[in-house]
């Protein structure tokens, strides 16, 4: 597995032209993101509201009015982005287990992509279509679906693990990468 900073890195043995591949159309940049934020957007605050105005009982988390500070909101935004944050490495960690050799291979890349603001699994290499297919959902099932299993199991609901779950489940846009 290779690390890099900055886009996904050129294979020059790779030449479509002499390959006969046919180019797929794709939505551009910015339709990415406005594809994966709205429906996050929509997700994050509809769940804050419902966390905030009944508390998460599981976690002993009860949120009354008069306990908002602003050093409360800024801890709370802190553990919200370092919780995201912490997702998305383990959302790409699961991208490079569908990866041949479980992404220990060389041809697995692992990269951020600052400028940007993406960061990617990628195999630098062929895959069949079905492993490809695997690839793109695999953080989907595992990081959305394992947890309502989980739920579903256990009987018991803890509401920052949902909103972590549909959080995933709705930033759909690692499919089209």
């Amino acid at each position: 597995m290779r690390f890099c900073l900055g886009r996904v890195p050129a294979n020059p043995e790779f030449d479509p032209q002499r390959d006969a591949w046919q180019r797929v159309r794709e939505p551009g940049f910015l339709t990415f993101y406005a594809m994966g934020l709205s429906t996050a957007a929509v997700v994050c605050v509809a769940l804050s509201i419902a966390i905030a105005s009944v508390g998460d009982r599981s976690a002993k988390i009860v949120i009354k009015p008069v306990d908002v500070t602003p050093l409360r909101i800024l801890v709370g935004l802190a553990v919200v982005v370092g919780t995201v944050l912490l997702a998305l490495a383990i959302h790409e960690a699961v991208h490079l287990i569908a990866h041949p050799g479980n992404g220990w291979s060389k041809e697995s890349v692992l990269g951020i992509w600052p400028s940007r603001g993406v960061a990617y699994a990628h195999y630098d290499g062929q895959i069949s279509r079905n492993r490809f297919i695997l690839m793109a959902a695999l953080p989907f099932i595992v990081l959305s679906l394992g947890p309502v299993a989980v739920f579903w199991a256990s009987g018991r609901v803890n509401l920052w693990l949902a909103f972590l779950a549909l959080f995933t489940g709705s930033a759909r846009r690692s499919i089209w990468s």
